[in-house]
Protein backbone atom coordinates (compact mmCIF):
# COMPACT_ATOMS: atom_id res chain seq x y z
CA UNK A 1 0.00 0.00 0.00
CA UNK A 2 2.91 2.45 0.76
CA UNK A 3 4.55 1.94 -2.47
CA UNK A 4 1.50 2.42 -4.66
CA UNK A 5 0.99 6.00 -2.66
CA UNK A 6 4.48 7.02 -3.30
CA UNK A 7 4.19 6.14 -7.24
CA UNK A 8 0.59 7.52 -7.27
CA UNK A 9 2.32 10.85 -5.82
CA UNK A 10 4.86 10.72 -8.48
CA UNK A 11 2.91 10.25 -11.16
CA UNK A 12 0.68 13.47 -10.34
CA UNK A 13 3.91 15.56 -9.63
CA UNK A 14 4.96 14.34 -13.36
CA UNK A 15 1.28 15.37 -15.02
CA UNK A 16 1.58 19.06 -15.25
CA UNK A 17 5.27 19.00 -16.73
CA UNK A 18 4.53 15.72 -19.26
CA UNK A 19 1.06 17.75 -20.34
CA UNK A 20 2.48 21.01 -21.00
CA UNK A 21 6.06 19.65 -22.74
CA UNK A 22 5.82 20.54 -26.18
CA UNK A 23 7.81 18.72 -29.11
CA UNK A 24 9.97 21.52 -31.59
CA UNK A 25 11.44 21.00 -35.13
CA UNK A 26 11.94 22.64 -37.83
CA UNK A 27 11.44 26.82 -38.10
CA UNK A 28 11.32 28.58 -34.61
CA UNK A 29 10.60 32.27 -33.51
CA UNK A 30 8.96 34.17 -31.64
CA UNK A 31 9.05 33.40 -27.53
CA UNK A 32 9.77 29.93 -25.45
CA UNK A 33 8.30 30.17 -21.70
CA UNK A 34 9.28 27.66 -19.05
CA UNK A 35 5.27 26.88 -18.81
CA UNK A 36 6.27 25.15 -21.96
CA UNK A 37 8.90 22.88 -20.62
CA UNK A 38 10.33 20.97 -21.65
CA UNK A 39 10.81 21.54 -25.13
CA UNK A 40 11.78 18.60 -26.49
CA UNK A 41 13.54 18.72 -29.63
CA UNK A 42 12.55 16.00 -32.30
CA UNK A 43 13.97 17.39 -35.50
CA UNK A 44 16.70 19.91 -36.27
CA UNK A 45 15.73 23.59 -35.46
CA UNK A 46 16.50 26.44 -37.26
CA UNK A 47 15.98 30.07 -36.70
CA UNK A 48 14.47 31.08 -40.38
CA UNK A 49 16.85 34.48 -42.02
CA UNK A 50 15.68 37.80 -40.64
CA UNK A 51 13.50 36.84 -37.46
CA UNK A 52 14.30 36.16 -34.20
CA UNK A 53 13.88 32.96 -31.28
CA UNK A 54 13.73 34.52 -27.71
CA UNK A 55 14.14 32.13 -24.82
CA UNK A 56 12.99 33.36 -21.73
CA UNK A 57 14.59 32.02 -18.29
CA UNK A 58 14.15 29.36 -16.91
CA UNK A 59 13.31 27.25 -20.62
CA UNK A 60 14.68 23.68 -20.91
CA UNK A 61 15.60 22.38 -23.97
CA UNK A 62 15.92 18.83 -24.11
CA UNK A 63 17.53 16.76 -27.69
CA UNK A 64 15.28 13.68 -27.54
CA UNK A 65 18.15 12.61 -30.71
CA UNK A 66 21.19 14.47 -32.71
CA UNK A 67 19.95 17.18 -33.79
CA UNK A 68 21.50 20.61 -34.31
CA UNK A 69 20.21 24.19 -33.54
CA UNK A 70 21.16 26.50 -36.65
CA UNK A 71 20.60 29.94 -36.34
CA UNK A 72 20.64 31.58 -40.15
CA UNK A 73 21.45 34.67 -41.87
CA UNK A 74 20.52 37.69 -40.58
CA UNK A 75 18.66 35.54 -37.83
CA UNK A 76 18.55 36.33 -34.27
CA UNK A 77 18.80 33.91 -31.26
CA UNK A 78 18.16 36.08 -27.48
CA UNK A 79 19.06 32.66 -25.14
CA UNK A 80 19.17 35.36 -22.08
CA UNK A 81 18.71 33.66 -18.69
CA UNK A 82 19.28 34.96 -15.09
CA UNK A 83 22.11 34.44 -12.05
CA UNK A 84 19.39 32.53 -10.30
CA UNK A 85 17.07 30.96 -12.99
CA UNK A 86 19.21 30.10 -16.02
CA UNK A 87 18.23 27.64 -19.74
CA UNK A 88 19.28 25.01 -20.07
CA UNK A 89 20.77 22.73 -23.38
CA UNK A 90 20.70 19.41 -22.75
CA UNK A 91 19.65 15.62 -23.65
CA UNK A 92 18.25 12.53 -22.56
CA UNK A 93 21.15 10.61 -24.46
CA UNK A 94 24.91 11.76 -22.87
CA UNK A 95 26.51 9.12 -24.95
CA UNK A 96 24.88 10.41 -28.44
CA UNK A 97 24.70 14.03 -27.19
CA UNK A 98 23.39 16.34 -29.23
CA UNK A 99 24.11 18.42 -32.68
CA UNK A 100 25.28 22.09 -30.59
CA UNK A 101 24.05 25.42 -31.75
CA UNK A 102 25.56 26.71 -35.13
CA UNK A 103 25.60 30.47 -35.75
CA UNK A 104 25.76 30.69 -40.07
CA UNK A 105 25.90 34.42 -40.65
CA UNK A 106 23.71 35.38 -38.05
CA UNK A 107 22.36 38.84 -36.71
CA UNK A 108 25.48 39.79 -34.47
CA UNK A 109 22.33 40.82 -31.84
CA UNK A 110 22.57 37.37 -31.03
CA UNK A 111 23.06 36.25 -27.50
CA UNK A 112 23.96 33.01 -25.19
CA UNK A 113 23.77 34.18 -21.69
CA UNK A 114 23.07 32.44 -18.44
CA UNK A 115 22.86 29.10 -20.22
CA UNK A 116 23.56 25.90 -19.45
CA UNK A 117 25.41 23.84 -22.09
CA UNK A 118 26.25 20.06 -21.76
CA UNK A 119 27.09 17.15 -24.06
CA UNK A 120 27.08 18.62 -27.44
CA UNK A 121 28.66 16.55 -29.79
CA UNK A 122 28.92 18.29 -33.30
CA UNK A 123 29.95 16.02 -36.73
CA UNK A 124 31.16 17.02 -39.82
CA UNK A 125 32.53 20.73 -38.55
CA UNK A 126 35.49 20.11 -36.99
CA UNK A 127 35.22 21.74 -33.32
CA UNK A 128 32.32 23.36 -31.71
CA UNK A 129 30.68 20.84 -29.66
CA UNK A 130 28.70 23.31 -27.64
CA UNK A 131 28.50 26.42 -29.78
CA UNK A 132 29.81 27.12 -33.40
CA UNK A 133 30.32 30.40 -34.95
CA UNK A 134 30.94 31.05 -38.91
CA UNK A 135 31.05 34.60 -39.63
CA UNK A 136 28.91 35.56 -36.79
CA UNK A 137 29.71 37.72 -33.24
CA UNK A 138 26.85 36.37 -30.89
CA UNK A 139 27.85 37.47 -26.98
CA UNK A 140 28.31 34.63 -25.35
CA UNK A 141 28.60 35.37 -21.61
CA UNK A 142 28.02 34.13 -18.35
CA UNK A 143 27.28 30.37 -18.96
CA UNK A 144 28.67 27.01 -18.13
CA UNK A 145 29.66 25.08 -21.01
CA UNK A 146 31.21 21.24 -20.22
CA UNK A 147 31.43 18.01 -21.79
CA UNK A 148 31.31 19.11 -25.28
CA UNK A 149 33.05 17.72 -27.79
CA UNK A 150 34.73 18.31 -29.88
CA UNK A 151 35.82 21.32 -27.89
CA UNK A 152 33.04 24.00 -26.53
CA UNK A 153 33.04 26.89 -28.53
CA UNK A 154 34.38 27.72 -32.44
CA UNK A 155 34.44 31.23 -33.79
CA UNK A 156 35.03 31.75 -37.34
CA UNK A 157 35.68 35.77 -37.59
CA UNK A 158 34.13 36.57 -34.54
CA UNK A 159 34.22 40.09 -33.91
CA UNK A 160 32.47 40.03 -30.24
CA UNK A 161 32.72 39.08 -26.94
CA UNK A 162 33.22 36.07 -24.90
CA UNK A 163 33.18 36.65 -21.21
CA UNK A 164 32.31 35.51 -17.77
CA UNK A 165 32.22 31.84 -18.71
CA UNK A 166 32.40 28.49 -17.08
CA UNK A 167 34.56 26.33 -19.40
CA UNK A 168 35.32 23.05 -18.16
CA UNK A 169 35.66 19.11 -18.76
CA UNK A 170 35.02 19.80 -22.98
CA UNK A 171 37.57 17.62 -25.03
CA UNK A 172 39.02 19.05 -28.38
CA UNK A 173 39.58 17.01 -31.49
CA UNK A 174 42.63 18.54 -32.81
CA UNK A 175 43.29 21.75 -31.04
CA UNK A 176 41.31 24.08 -29.06
CA UNK A 177 39.68 21.91 -26.23
CA UNK A 178 37.94 25.22 -24.50
CA UNK A 179 37.69 28.09 -27.66
CA UNK A 180 39.32 27.78 -31.06
CA UNK A 181 39.02 31.47 -33.23
CA UNK A 182 40.03 31.18 -36.58
CA UNK A 183 40.43 34.49 -38.40
CA UNK A 184 40.22 37.30 -36.65
CA UNK A 185 39.05 36.59 -33.13
CA UNK A 186 36.83 38.13 -30.47
CA UNK A 187 37.88 39.84 -26.69
CA UNK A 188 38.08 36.50 -24.64
CA UNK A 189 37.77 38.01 -20.92
CA UNK A 190 37.04 37.18 -17.40
CA UNK A 191 36.35 33.46 -18.10
CA UNK A 192 37.30 30.30 -15.99
CA UNK A 193 38.84 27.54 -18.57
CA UNK A 194 39.61 24.40 -16.59
CA UNK A 195 40.72 20.68 -17.22
CA UNK A 196 39.78 20.85 -21.30
CA UNK A 197 41.90 19.03 -23.42
CA UNK A 198 43.03 18.12 -26.85
CA UNK A 199 45.45 16.41 -28.73
CA UNK A 200 47.65 18.64 -30.65
CA UNK A 201 47.29 21.90 -28.79
CA UNK A 202 45.71 24.60 -27.26
CA UNK A 203 43.60 22.79 -25.03
CA UNK A 204 42.61 26.12 -22.86
CA UNK A 205 42.39 28.68 -25.99
CA UNK A 206 43.71 28.21 -29.46
CA UNK A 207 43.88 31.56 -31.82
CA UNK A 208 44.74 32.64 -35.41
CA UNK A 209 44.73 36.80 -35.05
CA UNK A 210 43.43 39.79 -33.77
CA UNK A 211 42.47 38.42 -30.33
CA UNK A 212 42.88 39.97 -26.91
CA UNK A 213 42.87 37.22 -24.10
CA UNK A 214 42.00 39.24 -20.97
CA UNK A 215 41.40 38.38 -17.06
CA UNK A 216 41.30 34.84 -17.62
CA UNK A 217 42.12 31.81 -15.52
CA UNK A 218 43.40 29.03 -17.27
CA UNK A 219 43.97 26.07 -15.81
CA UNK A 220 44.56 22.08 -15.25
CA UNK A 221 44.21 21.82 -18.98
CA UNK A 222 45.59 18.93 -20.74
CA UNK A 223 47.30 17.96 -24.17
CA UNK A 224 48.65 15.03 -25.52
CA UNK A 225 52.53 14.16 -26.95
CA UNK A 226 53.86 16.74 -29.20
CA UNK A 227 51.60 19.02 -28.51
CA UNK A 228 51.95 23.49 -28.89
CA UNK A 229 50.52 25.49 -26.49
CA UNK A 230 48.86 23.92 -23.47
CA UNK A 231 47.39 26.63 -21.87
CA UNK A 232 46.98 29.07 -24.94
CA UNK A 233 48.62 29.35 -28.12
CA UNK A 234 48.34 32.23 -30.32
CA UNK A 235 49.36 32.10 -34.33
CA UNK A 236 50.08 34.53 -36.83
CA UNK A 237 48.86 38.38 -35.95
CA UNK A 238 48.23 40.98 -33.36
CA UNK A 239 47.23 38.83 -30.50
CA UNK A 240 47.74 40.32 -26.73
CA UNK A 241 47.36 37.95 -24.28
CA UNK A 242 46.99 40.14 -20.68
CA UNK A 243 46.30 39.90 -17.02
CA UNK A 244 45.86 36.09 -17.16
CA UNK A 245 46.40 33.41 -14.66
CA UNK A 246 48.01 30.84 -16.22
CA UNK A 247 48.95 27.13 -14.54
CA UNK A 248 49.04 23.84 -13.68
CA UNK A 249 48.65 23.43 -17.70
CA UNK A 250 50.05 19.82 -18.45
CA UNK A 251 51.43 18.35 -22.03
CA UNK A 252 51.62 14.33 -21.55
CA UNK A 253 55.13 14.15 -23.22
CA UNK A 254 57.48 16.25 -25.07
CA UNK A 255 55.45 19.42 -25.98
CA UNK A 256 56.25 22.98 -26.40
CA UNK A 257 54.89 25.62 -24.18
CA UNK A 258 53.01 24.09 -21.32
CA UNK A 259 51.81 27.74 -20.53
CA UNK A 260 51.72 29.57 -24.00
CA UNK A 261 53.09 29.03 -27.32
CA UNK A 262 53.39 32.00 -30.09
CA UNK A 263 54.08 31.19 -33.92
CA UNK A 264 56.76 33.18 -35.84
CA UNK A 265 54.54 36.54 -36.00
CA UNK A 266 54.89 37.12 -32.18
CA UNK A 267 52.87 38.69 -29.95
CA UNK A 268 52.19 40.86 -26.37
CA UNK A 269 51.97 39.03 -23.40
CA UNK A 270 51.79 41.22 -20.46
CA UNK A 271 50.41 41.45 -16.75
CA UNK A 272 50.21 37.15 -16.51
CA UNK A 273 50.88 34.95 -14.16
CA UNK A 274 52.54 31.80 -15.52
CA UNK A 275 53.15 29.27 -12.87
CA UNK A 276 53.24 25.68 -12.80
CA UNK A 277 52.79 24.53 -15.68
CA UNK A 278 54.63 21.62 -17.89
CA UNK A 279 55.37 20.79 -21.36
CA UNK A 280 56.78 17.45 -20.40
CA UNK A 281 59.39 15.50 -18.90
CA UNK A 282 62.99 14.76 -18.40
CA UNK A 283 64.51 13.78 -21.87
CA UNK A 284 61.30 13.85 -23.85
CA UNK A 285 62.20 16.79 -25.82
CA UNK A 286 59.78 19.47 -24.46
CA UNK A 287 60.69 22.93 -24.36
CA UNK A 288 59.55 25.65 -22.53
CA UNK A 289 57.59 25.10 -19.21
CA UNK A 290 55.82 28.88 -19.21
CA UNK A 291 56.58 29.61 -22.93
CA UNK A 292 57.55 28.62 -26.53
CA UNK A 293 58.13 30.59 -29.17
CA UNK A 294 58.29 34.08 -30.33
CA UNK A 295 56.44 37.13 -28.31
CA UNK A 296 56.98 40.35 -29.52
CA UNK A 297 56.65 41.83 -26.08
CA UNK A 298 57.31 40.66 -22.43
CA UNK A 299 56.24 43.09 -19.70
CA UNK A 300 55.05 42.96 -15.91
CA UNK A 301 54.58 38.98 -16.53
CA UNK A 302 55.36 36.77 -13.08
CA UNK A 303 57.12 33.12 -14.85
CA UNK A 304 57.72 30.70 -12.11
CA UNK A 305 57.96 26.58 -11.56
CA UNK A 306 57.24 26.18 -15.01
CA UNK A 307 59.12 22.90 -16.28
CA UNK A 308 60.17 21.17 -19.44
CA UNK A 309 63.06 19.11 -20.60
CA UNK A 310 64.32 21.94 -21.98
CA UNK A 311 64.27 25.71 -20.83
CA UNK A 312 61.51 25.47 -18.06
CA UNK A 313 60.89 29.33 -18.21
CA UNK A 314 60.96 30.81 -21.46
CA UNK A 315 62.48 28.71 -24.92
CA UNK A 316 62.72 31.30 -27.76
CA UNK A 317 62.94 30.53 -31.40
CA UNK A 318 63.29 31.91 -35.30
CA UNK A 319 66.07 34.68 -33.60
CA UNK A 320 63.32 36.03 -31.54
CA UNK A 321 63.67 39.87 -31.48
CA UNK A 322 61.81 40.31 -28.13
CA UNK A 323 61.74 43.02 -25.72
CA UNK A 324 61.46 42.03 -21.47
CA UNK A 325 60.93 44.56 -19.12
CA UNK A 326 59.18 44.69 -15.64
CA UNK A 327 59.12 40.64 -15.57
CA UNK A 328 59.98 38.18 -12.74
CA UNK A 329 61.42 35.05 -14.51
CA UNK A 330 62.48 32.73 -11.65
CA UNK A 331 62.95 29.69 -14.50
CA UNK A 332 65.55 29.39 -17.05
CA UNK A 333 65.23 30.48 -20.23
CA UNK A 334 67.22 30.66 -23.79
CA UNK A 335 66.99 29.44 -27.29
CA UNK A 336 68.17 31.15 -30.63
CA UNK A 337 67.07 34.89 -29.51
CA UNK A 338 67.97 39.03 -29.43
CA UNK A 339 66.35 39.97 -26.57
CA UNK A 340 66.77 43.29 -24.60
CA UNK A 341 65.72 42.67 -20.82
CA UNK A 342 65.72 45.91 -18.24
CA UNK A 343 63.75 46.46 -15.03
CA UNK A 344 63.31 42.24 -14.27
CA UNK A 345 64.14 39.94 -11.53
CA UNK A 346 66.10 37.30 -13.35
CA UNK A 347 67.71 34.14 -12.77
CA UNK A 348 71.31 34.68 -12.93
CA UNK A 349 73.57 37.59 -13.91
CA UNK A 350 71.23 39.08 -16.63
CA UNK A 351 72.83 42.00 -18.38
CA UNK A 352 70.53 45.04 -18.57
CA UNK A 353 69.39 48.28 -17.17
CA UNK A 354 67.76 47.82 -13.74
CA UNK A 355 68.10 44.03 -13.77
CA UNK A 356 68.33 42.06 -10.21
CA UNK A 357 68.55 38.72 -9.50
CA UNK A 358 67.37 38.49 -6.09
CA UNK A 359 64.18 36.05 -4.34
CA UNK A 360 60.93 38.35 -5.14
CA UNK A 361 59.64 37.05 -1.76
CA UNK A 362 56.14 35.71 -3.13
CA UNK A 363 53.35 35.43 -0.40
CA UNK A 364 53.87 31.49 -0.92
CA UNK A 365 55.55 29.35 -3.75
CA UNK A 366 53.42 26.48 -2.51
CA UNK A 367 53.74 23.61 -5.15
CA UNK A 368 49.88 23.35 -5.39
CA UNK A 369 48.28 26.07 -3.44
CA UNK A 370 50.87 28.93 -4.27
CA UNK A 371 50.29 32.33 -3.86
CA UNK A 372 53.02 34.18 -6.33
CA UNK A 373 52.37 37.58 -5.17
CA UNK A 374 54.45 39.63 -3.45
CA UNK A 375 55.11 40.21 0.23
CA UNK A 376 55.78 43.37 1.82
CA UNK A 377 59.83 42.74 1.97
CA UNK A 378 60.11 41.98 -1.74
CA UNK A 379 62.92 43.97 -3.47
CA UNK A 380 60.83 43.80 -6.98
CA UNK A 381 58.95 46.76 -5.15
CA UNK A 382 59.29 49.79 -6.76
CA UNK A 383 62.37 48.21 -8.62
CA UNK A 384 60.25 48.30 -12.08
CA UNK A 385 60.87 50.95 -15.17
CA UNK A 386 60.73 54.77 -13.83
CA UNK A 387 59.20 55.42 -17.08
CA UNK A 388 56.06 52.73 -17.01
CA UNK A 389 53.01 54.03 -15.74
CA UNK A 390 52.08 52.99 -11.97
CA UNK A 391 49.33 51.82 -11.91
CA UNK A 392 46.31 52.98 -9.16
CA UNK A 393 47.16 52.19 -5.47
CA UNK A 394 51.10 51.70 -5.94
CA UNK A 395 53.79 53.21 -4.78
CA UNK A 396 56.70 55.51 -6.49
CA UNK A 397 57.34 53.65 -9.42
CA UNK A 398 55.91 50.41 -10.67
CA UNK A 399 56.82 46.94 -9.61
CA UNK A 400 58.04 44.19 -11.03
CA UNK A 401 56.13 41.04 -11.63
CA UNK A 402 52.01 40.50 -12.38
CA UNK A 403 51.72 42.12 -8.51
CA UNK A 404 51.79 45.42 -8.04
CA UNK A 405 51.80 45.36 -4.51
CA UNK A 406 49.58 47.97 -3.05
CA UNK A 407 51.11 51.20 -0.91
CA UNK A 408 48.95 54.03 -1.66
CA UNK A 409 45.52 55.01 -0.24
CA UNK A 410 44.77 56.48 -3.09
CA UNK A 411 41.33 57.86 -1.57
CA UNK A 412 40.19 61.61 -0.77
CA UNK A 413 40.24 63.56 2.22
CA UNK A 414 37.85 66.16 2.12
CA UNK A 415 37.05 68.80 4.94
CA UNK A 416 33.86 71.21 4.48
CA UNK A 417 31.84 73.55 6.91
CA UNK A 418 35.66 74.49 8.52
CA UNK A 419 35.47 77.82 10.79
CA UNK A 420 37.74 80.84 9.40
CA UNK A 421 37.70 82.55 12.89
CA UNK A 422 37.23 80.84 16.25
CA UNK A 423 37.50 82.35 20.13
CA UNK A 424 39.42 80.76 22.61
CA UNK A 425 38.29 78.48 25.14
CA UNK A 426 35.66 77.26 22.17
CA UNK A 427 34.97 73.78 20.58
CA UNK A 428 35.33 74.00 16.38
CA UNK A 429 34.09 71.58 14.62
CA UNK A 430 33.85 70.29 10.88
CA UNK A 431 32.79 67.66 8.27
CA UNK A 432 35.44 65.29 7.20
CA UNK A 433 34.81 62.98 4.25
CA UNK A 434 37.25 60.18 3.12
CA UNK A 435 36.45 57.22 0.70
CA UNK A 436 38.39 53.96 0.31
CA UNK A 437 37.93 53.49 -3.44
CA UNK A 438 39.73 49.74 -2.86
CA UNK A 439 37.07 46.52 -2.38
CA UNK A 440 38.57 45.48 0.61
CA UNK A 441 38.82 47.14 4.59
CA UNK A 442 41.56 49.14 4.79
CA UNK A 443 43.32 50.22 7.97
CA UNK A 444 45.06 53.74 7.96
CA UNK A 445 45.62 56.11 10.59
CA UNK A 446 44.20 60.27 11.30
CA UNK A 447 45.57 63.00 12.70
CA UNK A 448 45.57 67.04 12.37
CA UNK A 449 48.61 68.33 12.13
CA UNK A 450 48.63 72.54 13.08
CA UNK A 451 51.03 75.24 12.53
CA UNK A 452 51.01 78.53 13.80
CA UNK A 453 52.06 80.49 16.54
CA UNK A 454 53.11 77.51 18.44
CA UNK A 455 53.08 73.59 15.99
CA UNK A 456 51.89 70.05 17.48
CA UNK A 457 49.31 67.59 16.54
CA UNK A 458 45.67 67.70 18.24
CA UNK A 459 43.68 64.58 17.24
CA UNK A 460 45.26 61.12 16.45
CA UNK A 461 42.77 58.55 15.57
CA UNK A 462 44.96 55.22 15.07
CA UNK A 463 44.13 51.90 13.51
CA UNK A 464 41.15 52.73 11.98
CA UNK A 465 39.34 50.14 9.89
CA UNK A 466 38.21 51.81 6.65
CA UNK A 467 35.27 49.88 4.61
CA UNK A 468 34.98 50.13 1.48
CA UNK A 469 32.82 53.40 -0.04
CA UNK A 470 32.80 56.47 1.58
CA UNK A 471 32.81 57.39 5.58
CA UNK A 472 31.83 60.89 6.85
CA UNK A 473 31.84 62.09 10.15
CA UNK A 474 32.33 65.91 12.15
CA UNK A 475 35.48 66.43 14.42
CA UNK A 476 35.09 68.28 17.12
CA UNK A 477 38.02 70.69 19.05
CA UNK A 478 38.00 72.21 22.13
CA UNK A 479 40.74 75.51 21.84
CA UNK A 480 42.86 75.75 25.17
CA UNK A 481 41.74 79.14 26.32
CA UNK A 482 45.75 79.93 26.87
CA UNK A 483 46.23 78.54 23.59
CA UNK A 484 48.21 81.99 21.39
CA UNK A 485 46.19 84.17 19.32
CA UNK A 486 46.86 84.33 15.82
CA UNK A 487 46.21 82.61 12.59
CA UNK A 488 46.92 78.76 12.22
CA UNK A 489 47.19 76.23 9.27
CA UNK A 490 45.62 73.06 10.44
CA UNK A 491 46.81 69.91 8.51
CA UNK A 492 44.57 66.86 8.21
CA UNK A 493 46.52 63.95 7.06
CA UNK A 494 45.49 59.83 6.64
CA UNK A 495 48.19 57.16 6.21
CA UNK A 496 50.59 55.69 8.91
CA UNK A 497 51.57 57.66 11.29
CA UNK A 498 55.03 58.61 11.38
CA UNK A 499 55.83 56.67 8.57
CA UNK A 500 53.87 57.67 5.62
CA UNK A 501 51.24 60.56 4.54
CA UNK A 502 48.55 59.25 1.70
CA UNK A 503 46.33 62.08 1.85
CA UNK A 504 46.10 65.54 3.23
CA UNK A 505 43.88 68.47 3.45
CA UNK A 506 44.53 72.21 4.82
CA UNK A 507 42.54 75.09 6.05
CA UNK A 508 43.81 78.52 7.47
CA UNK A 509 41.45 79.55 11.12
CA UNK A 510 42.67 82.71 12.78
CA UNK A 511 42.36 82.26 16.79
CA UNK A 512 40.98 85.30 18.74
CA UNK A 513 40.29 85.91 22.44
CA UNK A 514 37.21 84.55 23.98
CA UNK A 515 35.01 86.65 25.69
CA UNK A 516 35.58 86.34 29.58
Amino acid sequence: MRTLIILTVMVFLMLPITALAIQVSGDQWGTWTPDNNPYNVVGEIHVPGESTLVIAPGVIVNFRGHYKFVVDSLATLQAIGAVNDSICFATTDTATGWDGIRFLYANDNSQISYCHLAYGKTIGIGNGGAIYCYNSSPTISHNTIRNNSPGAIYCKNHNGVIEYNNICDNTGAGYGGGILCDGTGPWIRYNTIRRNSSSRGGAGIFCYRNTIIEGNIIENNYTERRAIGVGIHVSYLDNVIKNNTICYNECDYGGYGGGISTDHYGAIITGNYIYRNSAGDINDGSLGGGIYGNPLILENNTIANNHAAGLDGIYFFSASNTTISNCIIRDDFGGSFDITVEYSNIVGNWPGVGNINEDPLFVNPHPIHGDYTLSIESPCIDAGDPESEVPEHGGDRIDMGAFEFFQRFNGFLLFEEYPEIAETGSVISWEVTLENPTPDPQTIDGWIDFSGPFSGTAIKDLNKTLQPGIWTDTVEFLIPEDVPVGIYTVKGRVGIYNEAIWDSEVFDIEIIPGTL
